[in-house]
Order: structure tokens, then sequence, then C-alpha cells
């Protein structure tokens, strides 16, 4: 593979390990620095999205609304190219997209670096083609100095081994309306009204970014995201078709009379039984916001069942219920990966309830965080140092540290898979108290 821009090293042709013979190029660019006409190189890059994600060919409408929304990201689109490809040489065999936005990781926002549109064709893929592209990826990120990377995968079994690892959960749930009933007392307050859609695209985008602050483990959203949870654009659509049966509704907070909640919705008909609602987005800044958003959803007439795909693994709704199995889980699903580039910077972001101290030794197989490290908190604190010690409390693997970061994933959990090696009964005391957190941290925004 050779490489074109950002003066990376070519180094060793793809090609030539994979004994094909085939001279293969990575090409790094953006949209442009303006709005303007679509590039074909873009364009190329868009139908080979497409083919790797097996989706519609896209019209000329979609892929400038892909391209504008990206440039408004200010993402980088990576593309590996075959010149003798049947395809089409222009046509990129393997595609990746990287932008940045914010994590939040408890204490404050980290500058992530997220990554999404990885895609490499079949007959492309063992060719070393995806190490070769994340890896020079990730390692620009760290120079740049962003402290954390993340993803959503498609493909569970592809990323760990690049030092990510799951770091939030979600849950897939229907309630069924029927039964339902809330609790007295149950911590819904304020009212819930109806909204069109140009009153959703005026505040979705500020009840977001409060609730981003607010929430341990959710990342700032693309620019296309509220389109698409509008209903107006949907990467299984060919082209952009507004849906005239999404719904919205808000919530307005009793003690400020500002709305501080909202949901996306969509009735599935009325024809079939169970009669559907499925809701989309649910966005609230306080629990109060939330449950009452659920409890408007439940009034819905000609409604016998709420389905939400992205539940809280630590969600609220059942416990408010007076008969929780009104509530049934009918999938549970890791969602953000994350990847540590910087484990000083990361580790000082996030709440420590417990004061402590532990040394332990990082092993990352693309070496950009490997080594030793010192971690002490006081008063939820923490100060990390590089340390030349040969003596380590634990053995933690660049992926576990990346599950236990943000307290999705207990010590417990990993002792005994290879990824967390503690060198005593006390070691594993303390990095469990440590690693510990107040909340379970929740991630609403698929990229």
């Amino acid at each position: 593979m050779t490489a074109a821009e950002h003066g990376t090293d070519p180094g060793n042709s793809i090609g030539d390990r994979a004994g094909s013979g085939a001279e293969l190029t990575l090409r790094r660019f953006r949209t442009g620095d303006a709005p303007g006409p679509l590039s074909e190189e873009v364009k190329a890059w868009l139908v080979a999205h497409e083919i790797g994600f097996q989706l519609p060919p896209g019209s000329a409408a979609k892929h400038e609304a892909l391209a504008q929304a990206r440039l408004a990201d200010k993402a980088e689109f990576t593309g590996v190219y075959d010149a003798q490809n049947l395809y089409g040489a222009h046509i990129p065999v393997a595609t990746y997209i990287s932008y940045r936005r914010t994590l939040n990781a408890g204490r404050e926002l980290l500058p992530a670096h997220l990554i999404t549109g990885v895609g490499v064709r079949a007959e492309y893929q063992g060719r070393g083609i995806l190490r070769r592209v994340i890896s020079e990826d990730l390692a620009r990120a760290q120079r740049d100095g962003v402290p954390i990377a993340a993803l959503t995968a498609t493909e569970g079994g592809i990323y760990s081994r690049f030092g990510f690892g799951v770091s939030t959960f979600q849950k897939s749930v229907e309630v069924d309306a029927r039964t339902a009933k809330f609790r007295e007392g149950h911590g819904a307050t304020g009212t819930v009204q109806q909204i069109d859609r140009v009153t959703y695209d005026r505040v979705a985008e500020g009840v977001f970014d409060r609730f981003h602050g607010a929430t341990t483990g959710s990342i700032g959203r693309a620019t296309l995201t509220p389109r698409g949870i509008a209903g107006e654009f949907g990467f299984d659509q060919a082209d952009l078709n507004p849906n005239p049966n999404r719904r919205f509704a808000a919530h307005i907070a009793a003690s400020s009379g500002e709305i501080d909640g909202y949901v996306a919705y969509q009735h599935r008909g009325w024809h079939g039984s169970p009669r559907v609602i499925e809701a989309v987005d649910i966005v609230a800044e306080t629990r109060a916001g939330y449950l009452a958003l659920w409890e408007y959803l439940l009034r819905q007439s000609l409604t016998d069942v709420i389905r939400f795909e992205h539940a809280p693994a630590a969600d609220v709704l059942p416990w408010a219920l007076v008969d929780p199995r009104a509530y049934r889980v009918v999938t549970e699903n890791d969602l953000l990966w994350l990847r540590i580039l910087d484990v000083e910077q990361a580790l000082a972001a996030r709440d420590w309830l417990v004061d402590g101290d532990v040394t332990f030794q990082v092993q990352d197989a693309l070496g950009l965080i490997d080594g030793a490290y010192r971690l002490e908190t006081r008063s939820g604190k923490a100060t990390v140092t590089r340390t030349a010690s040969k003596e380590v409390d634990a053995t933690i693997d660049a992926s576990a540290l990346a599950s236990l970061y943000l307290g999705g994933v207990s010590v417990q959990q990993l002792l005994g898979t290879g990824l967390v090696r503690a060198a005593s009964p006390e070691a594993v005391e303390t990095l469990q108290r440590l690693f510990t957190t107040s909340t379970t941290p929740y991630t609403n925004t698929i990229f």
C-alpha cells in the first residue's frame, strides 16, 4: 500500500504481503473547505461505502447531503484504492471516516476521535488493510493530543485487537401500554406537549447538548444525526424522503417552564396486532422529564406496545411501574467502544469516588500507551504518572482499560479472562474500589 497526503510513510505494500502483487494506494481527503459541487473523489467514496454496507445506491441529493454534513463535521475520509480493480480504479476497496467530538467522561467533556464508515470489500479482506488504516489514524490522533478514540461497531470481533473495549451498553425494550401503570409518587413532573418538526429542529440541539453535558458516557452527535432522528434521512434509504409519520413531543420543566426533553416517535399502524409505537429518540435532561415522556407515550390511543431500541442499561423506568413485568428487555447490546490514547489525560477527566493508589502495566499491541503508570486519587481527582517500576499491582490490556474507564464494566468481570491480571487479592480490591463509579454510563448516539 502506498499513501498520499499528510506525509504518511507508505511502508510495505499490503498487496505484496498478501501475495497478490496488487499495489494499493491509501488516500486521505476532506470534502472541501466550503460548500460547493460534490467532488468525484467524494462521490466514489460514497459509492464504495454503500457497497461495503449493503446499502441501496444513493441519489445525488442524498450524496450531497452526506458530503455537506461531513464538511460541517470537519471529517476526514480515507480510501484505499486498487488501480487494477475491475469495478473501477476510482472506487475505494476500503473506506474509513474520522472526525472529532467530545465524550462525557464524568468529570469533564473529553476531546474524542470518532471513527465510522469502516469497511473493507470482501475480496480484499485478510491483507492487513484495516490494521494499516486504523493504526495510522490512531497514531495521528494521539500526536494531535486527542486522549481517546471512539466507535460503534456493526461487528463485535474486529476492534479489541486495536485496543478498543466495550464501554457502554443499551437495551432494546418493549413496554406493554395495556398493563403499564406508574407508581404513585414516581417522580415525573412538568408537562408534555406534542410539537411539530419546526419546533423539534429549534430545540433538539440545545436539549441534547445539555443532556450530553450531564450524562457520563454520552458522545457528541454528528451534524446529520438530528435529521435522521426526524425521519428525513436514513442510511438504508436511497433518497432524502421526509417521513410524514414521524412525530415529536417536548417536556416542559415545572420549575423553569423551559423545554428540557423531547421524544421522537412513530406509530407503526393500527391494523395489525400488537399496535406499536416506536420511540426513535428520547432525550431528557432530568429523570423527571424522562419518566414524563414515557408516561406520554404510554397514554397514546390505538397503541399496545412501546418499543425503544436505545434504553439505558440501568433504566429507571421498570422501577417506576407498579408491575415491572410490563417492561420487557428484548436484547441487550454493547454500544460505545473506546480506545485510550493518553492514559494520564483520560483518567484525569473522570470522577473517582474513593482515595487510593495503584500501579499498573498497560499492554498495548499497537504500542500507543504501552508502559507502567502510577494512579493516585484524592478528593475525586486523579494524578497519573508514568513510572519505570518493574513491580506493578496489575497488568491491564489496553482494551480492558477502555472498558473499565467509564465504569460500565467492572474489574471483577474481567478477572480470569487474561485482560486484567492482579498481583494479589489486595490489588484486585483496590482496582475494584477505584474504578467503581456512582452512575452507569449511557450512550444514546450511534455513529
